[in-house]
């Protein structure tokens, strides 16, 4: 990979303690309750037209079962103080308190899968998750330019899933009804774990499957989380709170990974503050979801300083899936992430630390790659934290930073970091099978 922007290995130094207790792993996963129905599964897309032999579908299953125990969503508004009171209280031990709602929540995943497979061996599954009030269609352009290059390491890939958040996005339409008062982060986590380990299917070459993914039997569930995948090579690809999700997911089964990308993730230690993230769930509950149509949306956003720095077709995806009709004679829409689920998620800090302290658990055989925003660090601990973090599990990791790319490097770079995924999949997984002969 050329040499490019990326932070020194700083000088080792002593853990802080821990202000909590960190689990030593995340709540079991169950076989969801038999009589539950599916959600309508959201239309497949079909043909890419910007990617010649590449088809995607949409799919829905049970989500991590059972839930920790909440309320349902308030549906008078509140303070971000009041829903900061929530996390503290079920962090206290609240969800002990309450009667479980036996809720079966839905995950909505997409496939990206080709007609025919490249590369040697084993082809890449790449797995992506994405940020807090986002959704899986806002990795659309870093995909397709990572796929257009088929000089670099996008030829490895032969299938690609990318997954909403039960309250985000899809998500966020399907569970309508039954999303919770708050968003602990390790639901995120353990949604990622349930898909790989229990609705994954088992092989790349089947050509289609049926929209409501079946559940593997409780054998091959076994087996994955002993040994992992025998026909696949997962590669998570996680942004901002998708990326802890994966941190916390692959130190509970590690077997189920091949390598981690994570982009400008939000995992940092206890020393950083949490200002900026009370600005941004304020922020959250004060964000505008209601537009007359997608084209005052448009015009509205493009005048935004925030949404003004994203690439043209990431502010597209995000118009376009992002929203839904509420009615089908009126042109209005709504955003399917509101802004109650977007500020729960960014009110609840213990999954980020959490996330910090079990970095160094990761297996060193897993490459880890850390896609930074070249400018600003403030949600990954500031110039004192960010360093030691992205050198936190120190073996088979290398960081790069996005020159001119803030948090949301996905976003606004996503040619930039396109180009980064393909060289480093291009060598790790050219190195793997020189390893190998």
């Amino acid at each position: 990979m050329p040499t490019r922007l990326s932070y020194p290995r700083p000088t080792p130094r002593p853990d802080p303690p821990a202000p909590f207790h960190i689990p030593a792993a995340l709540a079991p996963l169950l076989a969801p309750p038999s009589d539950n129905s599916p959600p309508r599964c959201p239309p497949s897309r079909g043909s890419a037209s910007s990617l010649s032999g590449w088809t995607r579908s949409t799919h829905v299953f049970p989500a991590a079962y059972p839930r920790v125990r909440t309320l349902l969503q308030p549906e008078d508004k509140i303070s971000i103080e009041e829903l900061k009171a929530r996390l503290l209280e079920h962090h206290e031990g609240r969800s002990a308190r309450l009667k479980s709602r036996n809720e079966v929540l839905w995950t909505v995943v997409e496939r990206w899968t080709r007609a025919e497979a490249k590369g040697k061996g084993k082809g890449v599954t790449l797995f992506a998750t994405h940020p807090n009030g986002m959704h899986k269609e806002t990795w659309d352009e870093t995909l397709s330019q990572l796929l257009s290059r088929e000089d670099s390491g996008g030829s490895h890939i032969v299938e690609i899933w990318t997954m909403d958040a039960a309250t985000q996005g899809d998500g966020g339409r399907v569970n309508a009804g039954k999303l919770p008062d708050i968003f602990d982060w390790t639901e995120y986590a353990r949604d990622v774990l349930n898909f790989l380990l229990a609705y994954m299917p088992s092989s790349t070459s089947v050509k289609s499957h049926p929209s409501v993914l079946p559940r593997q039997s409780d054998a091959e569930i076994s087996r994955r989380r002993v040994y992992g995948f025998e026909h696949r090579r997962i590669v998570a690809l996680g942004h901002s709170m998708g990326s802890a999700a994966i941190v916390l997911a692959c130190s509970d089964v590690p077997t189920l990974f091949s390598a981690l990308a994570l982009c400008d993730p939000v995992i940092v230690s206890p020393a950083a503050g949490r200002a900026a993230f009370d600005d941004l769930g304020g922020g959250a509950l004060r964000r505008r979801d209601v537009w007359s149509s997608r084209e005052e949306m448009r015009e509205k956003l493009q005048k935004s300083p925030f949404f003004a720095t994203w690439h043209p077709n990431v502010l597209t995806a995000y118009i376009e899936h992002g929203t839904y009709h509420p009615s089908n004679s009126s042109s209005e829409v709504r955003l399917k992430c509101t802004p109650y689920q977007e500020a729960a998620a960014f009110a609840d800090m213990r999954a980020r630390v959490y996330a910090w302290y079990i970095l160094s658990s990761i297996p060193t055989r897993i490459p880890m790659l850390w896609v930074m925003s070249g400018r600003e660090n403030n949600v990954s601990g500031g110039d004192a934290d960010t360093p030691a973090t992205v050198w936190r599990r120190a073996g088979n990791a290398r960081n790069v930073r996005i020159e001119g790319a803030g948090h949301l490097v996905a976003q606004q770079a996503p040619g930039a970091v396109a180009e980064v995924l393909g060289e480093w999949l291009g060598e790790t997984f050219v190195e793997e099978v020189k390893a190998k002969m």
